[in-house]
C-alpha cells in the first residue's frame, strides 16, 4: 500500500482518540510522521509512536479501538513481552504503537526525551516531536531495503544535523550490537551514493 497520509489525517485521528481516554499519557513521534509534524516532508505512511511506560501504551490503544481501528494482528496487545501494536483505519492509516524501545535495541533515553520538542496538546493526549537527530538515528537502524528511509536520512541531512549528539548515542545505544548491521548497510548505501557524514567515519 503505497498511501501517504497528511498531518491533518493524522491530527484528526489524536483528536478523536483524546476524548476517548480516562487518564493523561503522553508520547513521542519518531519516523516519517514526525518529520511530516516538522514540516520536512508533505505526507508520511504510517505513524510510529513511542511510549514511555507500558500503560500509556495500552490506554492510546483501547482510546483507537473505542474509535473504529482495527488491530492488523489481534490479540497481540494481550502478549507480555510484545514489540508493538499496529492498528489501522478506515482510510488504511496505520499507527505503530512501541513501548520503549524500538527495533528490538534502540530505546527512548533521557537524552531523547531532553532533546524532543512538544507539539501539542489534544485533551488528555500530549504529542512530542523526537529531535532530527533520533529520527535520524531510528530510520538509519531499520531493516527497510532501498529507497525506504533512505531518501528520509538525506533530507534529514541537508537540514543540518548536531552530529555529536547522534555519534554520542550510536555509542551509547547502537555500537557492537545487532542492529548495528542495519545501520552500516545504510550508511555504505549512502557513501556510494556521495551522501557523506561525520557519523560514517566512527561505524566501521
Amino acid at each position: 500500500m503505497n498511501e501517504q497520509y497528511s498531518k491533518a489525517d493524522i491530527e484528526s485521528v489524536f483528536k478523536k482518540a483524546s476524548k476517548a481516554l480516562h487518564k493523561k499519557i503522553r508520547f513521542f513521534l519518531i519516523g516519517g510522521c514526525a518529520m511530516t509534524f516538522r514540516n520536512l516532508k508533505p505526507s508520511t505512511k504510517d505513524v510510529d509512536m513511542l511510549f514511555e511506560e507500558e500503560s500509556s501504551e495500552q490506554a492510546l490503544f483501547r482510546a483507537l479501538t473505542e474509535i473504529g481501528l482495527e488491530e492488523l494482528f489481534p490479540g497481540s496487545h494481550e502478549l507480555d513481552l510484545k514489540a508493538k501494536d499496529i492498528l489501522i483505519n478506515s482510510q488504511g492509516l496505520q499507527f505503530d504503537l512501541f513501548t520503549r524501545t524500538v527495533m528490538g535495541g534502540l530505546t527512548l533515553s533521557n537524552r531523547m526525551k531532553a532533546r524532543a520538542e512538544k507539539y501539542n496538546d489534544y485533551n488528555l493526549l500530549s504529542v512530542f516531536l523526537a529531535s532530527k537527530e533520533d529520527i535520524y538515528l531510528f530510520k538509519a537502524i531499520t531493516s527497510r531495503p532501498f529507497p525506504r528511509d533512505y531518501e528520509d536520512l538525506i533530507t534529514l541531512q541537508q537540514t543540518g544535523l548536531n552530529w555529536s549528539a547522534i555519534i554520542s548515542e550510536y555509542k551509547a545505544q547502537v555500537k557492537g550490537r545487532e542492529i548495528e548491521k542495519n545501520l552500516l548497510k545504510k550508511l555504505s548505501s549512502l557513501k556510494k551514493e556521495g551522501i557523506v557524514n561525520p557519523l560514517m567515519r566512527i561505524v566501521k
